[in-house]
């Protein structure tokens, strides 16, 4: 049993040279690509064989965000577990790492929901609109967290 922990809590222990909130940081990039990729993977599969207006996406689409959502909350448990003091530890540069990347990011957020505004005054239907803010909100956690990242190895 002792050896099953000790495999359990090295797969979370990523070494001390990373704090928790890259480790965190690194956690919320893989979901960010593997979930929205499986969604659209499907979308994509969908519309070859259906056109767009009829395929029913709403469902998959909330089960994408559900599950990143939980995938973040469940997976970060463990990664907070292994060092529970580390969790509240922030310092100016991770503060600042943080800010830096979500000013990039919500550019990108920005700049997709005013396009999701344009598909909407001029009545383009809904399934794309609802994709590209869904795709909105998925590039701006991909490309924040890039961001940060970046920022947490090579510096500000």
């Amino acid at each position: 049993m002792s050896r099953f922990l000790d495999i359990q809590v090295s797969l979370f222990d990523i070494g001390d040279f990373m704090s928790f909130k890259e480790k965190a940081t690194w956690l919320y990039l893989a979901i960010a690509v593997v979930v929205p990729a499986a969604y659209f993977g499907w979308l994509l599969s969908e519309w070859s064989s259906t056109p767009a207006e009829e395929i029913a996406f709403v469902r998959p689409m909330i089960i994408a965000v559900i599950a990143s959502i939980v995938l973040n909350i469940v997976l970060t448990i463990p990664i907070a577990a292994v060092k529970p003091s580390e969790v509240d530890k922030t310092d100016e540069r991770e503060i600042a790492i943080e800010r830096h990347g979500e000013q990039i990011g919500v550019v990108i957020l920005g700049t997709g929901a005013a396009l999701v505004m344009g598909l909407l005054w001029f009545d383009v239907d809904h399934v794309w609109s609802t994709n590209l803010l869904y795709l909105s909100f998925v590039t701006h956690a991909i490309v924040a967290s890039t961001i940060k990242l970046i920022k947490f190895r090579k510096g500000l």
